[in-house]
C-alpha cells in the first residue's frame, strides 16, 4: 500500500507541476538558455552576417532522393536592426536572386531583370534570430500555455499565441528550455510547416540553432544549415541600396 500511496502521491503532483508553469515563465527560462543575462543581451546585436545553405523541395511532392536537389544553394543575408536586412540566394556560386528588405520597402530582384515589389504578408519580412522573432511575436499577441504535447520523441511545452493575422505555437523542451519547434496558422486555418530548429552553438555568448527543417503533412521538404555566424559586424550601407538607377 505505501508503495501505490507513493506513486499516487506522483501522480497528482505531476499536473500540478505543469500547471503551475505559465507562458512568461517558460520563455524566461527560454531567454536565460540563449544568452546570459536574458532577452536584453539580444538588443546589443546591431549588425550579422550569415551564411546559410538550404535544399528546398515543393510541399506535396512525391518525395524520394531522385527528386532533392542535387546540390546546396548559398543564402548569404546582412542584416542591420532595426529595419534592414538583405539576402543574396547563390546557385552553383551564381547570383541567382537578391531580396531586399529596406525601412518597410520589400523587393526581389533577379539578375538583369527589373526589380519586383513583395506584396504584403503576415510573415516578417526581416531575417530574425529565433529568440528575437519569439519575443516580437509574443509582444503582441495573445498567448496561452497549452500544456506539454508530444511532438516525435519529443515532449515540449506548447506556448499558442495568436495576433490579428496568424497563430503561432512555439515548443520548448522542459529540460534544456530551448524552442525545439515552431509553426504558424493562417485565420482560414492553413496550416504552416513545422520548423525544427536544433545543433544549437554558443556564437559570441548567445546560443543559436545552426540547423532547420520543414516539414508539411509528415513530409521534409527544407533543409538548412548555417555555417557561418558573425555579429556586430561593419557592413557596406551600399548593401542596402536597391535603388537601381544608383547602380
Amino acid at each position: 500500500m505505501k508503495s501505490l500511496n507513493f506513486f499516487a502521491v506522483v501522480l497528482l503532483l505531476t499536473p500540478i507541476t505543469t500547471s503551475a508553469q505559465s507562458v512568461d515563465d517558460i520563455v524566461q527560462e527560454y531567454y536565460k538558455a540563449v544568452s546570459d543575462n536574458g532577452i536584453d543581451d539580444w538588443k546589443k546585436i546591431k549588425t550579422a552576417y550569415i551564411e546559410q545553405t538550404t535544399r528546398f523541395v515543393y510541399p506535396g511532392s512525391q518525395s524520394g532522393p531522385d527528386l532533392l536537389p542535387k546540390k546546396d544553394n548559398l543564402h548569404i543575408t546582412w542584416r542591420e536592426w532595426p529595419d534592414k536586412s538583405v539576402s543574396k540566394i547563390y546557385e552553383d556560386s551564381v547570383l541567382n536572386g537578391t531580396f531586399y528588405h529596406v525601412k518597410g520597402k520589400h523587393f526581389y530582384a533577379l539578375p538583369g531583370v527589373p526589380r519586383q515589389e513583395i506584396g504584403s504578408s503576415p510573415y516578417e519580412p526581416y531575417f530574425e534570430f529565433e529568440t528575437v522573432l519569439v519575443q516580437h511575436i509574443l509582444a503582441k499577441a495573445k498567448s496561452e500555455f497549452l500544456g506539454l504535447t508530444s511532438i516525435g520523441t519529443i515532449r515540449c511545452y506548447d506556448i499558442k499565441a495568436t495576433t490579428k493575422q496568424l497563430t503561432y505555437h512555439f515548443y520548448f523542451n522542459p529540460d534544456n528550455h530551448l524552442l525545439e519547434y515552431w509553426s504558424n496558422t493562417r485565420p482560414d486555418g492553413t496550416d504552416g510547416p513545422m520548423h525544427h530548429v536544433f545543433n544549437y552553438a554558443k556564437i559570441e555568448g548567445f546560443l543559436i540553432p545552426m540547423s532547420e527543417t520543414n516539414e508539411q503533412e509528415g513530409k521534409q521538404f527544407y533543409w538548412q544549415s548555417r555555417k557561418v555566424v558573425k555579429l556586430n559586424v561593419e557592413i557596406d550601407p551600399k548593401m542596402f541600396d536597391y535603388d537601381e538607377k544608383k547602380k
